[in-house]
């Protein structure tokens, strides 16, 4: 895992906290998420892992998420990771961490104001898949937002282990993302349009 995740994850320039819910001896899919949270623990000294049961709040496991560390103090900046990343979803864990340990600062400076001042409460669901090329990158900006704003909460599902989750929005492709379940992004965007896709979606929910 060095060999491939070293140049994004061997020097975080702060520790983060990786939670893992789920039941090791349950799921195929929980016990690869276990798995992969040690292996990142293992490698990186800057990654610590959590284990805990099943989650209360979520009917699907393994659910992963990242925290910050700072000190004592530990900030939980609403990311959670919905199934057991394969594939190219390997890099939206690296992207989650990454945001976190970099406070948010992997936007570029407009979109991290506009991030910082998005005024109210954003739920974003973002589907993808183990072949989904662009997810890491989708995932990024996603991340980057909840750090910035803790107004901004983010589920990234893998749908193809939870398809009955995505079936209710018929995605057409894949990354599909769904900002408070009014406004639907099919495919990848930039960071200015994903942004303007949130306003959207809060305008719509005030009228």
């Amino acid at each position: 895992m060095r060999v491939k995740l070293s140049p994004f994850l061997a020097k975080l320039p702060e520790p983060v906290v990786l939670y893992v819910w789920g039941d090791e001896d349950g799921s195929l899919w929980e016990a690869e998420a276990y798995k992969l949270g040690r292996a990142l623990a293992h490698e990186f000294p800057q990654i610590k892992l959590e284990l805990r049961p099943r989650p209360p709040f979520s009917s699907h496991s393994p659910v992963l998420g990242v925290f910050q560390l700072s000190g004592d103090n530990l900030t939980d900046h609403n990311i959670r990771i919905i199934g057991s990343p394969v594939g190219y979803q390997i890099m939206t864990v690296v992207a989650a961490i990454q945001a976190v340990a970099f406070r948010g600062s992997q936007l570029e400076g407009k979109a991290r104001i506009n991030a910082y001042r998005i005024p109210a409460e954003v739920t974003v669901q973002m589907f993808t898949t183990a072949d989904d090329e662009h997810g890491p990158a989708m995932s990024a900006t996603l991340c980057n937002m909840a750090v910035i704003n803790p107004k901004v909460q983010v589920e990234i599902i893998m749908a193809d282990i939870f398809p009955e989750i995505a079936v209710r929005f018929d995605p057409a492709g894949y990354p599909y993302t769904v900002i408070n379940k009014r406004v639907h992004i099919r495919g990848p965007l930039d960071e200015d349009r994903v942004l303007e896709q949130v306003a959207a979606a809060i305008r719509t929910s005030k009228q």
